[in-house]
């Protein structure tokens, strides 16, 4: 099946578990795409643990840079006494995308004072490669969406 689909089977232990694949497109010369497959027996799964050294270097991590409030330690109180204060309500305005500007502009000016706007770096690598195959491990790191709580 996966010959008539350009594929080799780089496992030669056989087995009817897909989990104990290694596949690679057949028109690769041997050890370019993958070597040093080895298949290990564990004591407590039907699986066998499979490594391999990919002929790919690993993907670099991804650093994402985002902006966010620590709304949690706002003193509500406050921020409200400085918004009944603001402009929002001494003003004149009729039009209302000009009182759509002056409340976007007057709600970030609050919000500046009590939850300045700050920076945050997220780096997210989606696999650690070692020289030890049985260091691999996934990273997992938080992310930006994680950074909003405070």
């Amino acid at each position: 099946m996966f010959t008539e689909h350009g594929l080799r089977q780089h496992v030669s232990l056989t087995s009817d578990n897909i989990l104990d694949l290694v596949l690679s497109l057949d028109d690769q010369p041997n050890g370019q795409l993958v070597s040093d497959v080895t298949v290990q027996s564990v004591s407590f799964s039907d699986h066998h643990l499979v490594t391999c050294h990919p002929g790919v270097p690993p993907t670099p991590p991804v650093t994402t840079t985002y902006s966010y409030r620590p709304l949690r330690k706002v003193d509500v109180a406050a921020f409200s006494r400085d918004i009944l204060s603001s402009r929002l309500y001494d003003t004149t305005v009729t039009d209302a995308d000009d009182y759509a500007e002056l409340f976007d502009a007057e709600v970030r000016r609050v919000l500046d004072i009590h939850a300045p706007l700050r920076t945050g770096h997220n780096t997210r690598s989606t696999l650690h490669m070692t020289n030890n195959p049985t260091e691999q491990h996934f990273v997992d790191c938080a992310t930006p969406m994680d950074m909003y709580v405070a």
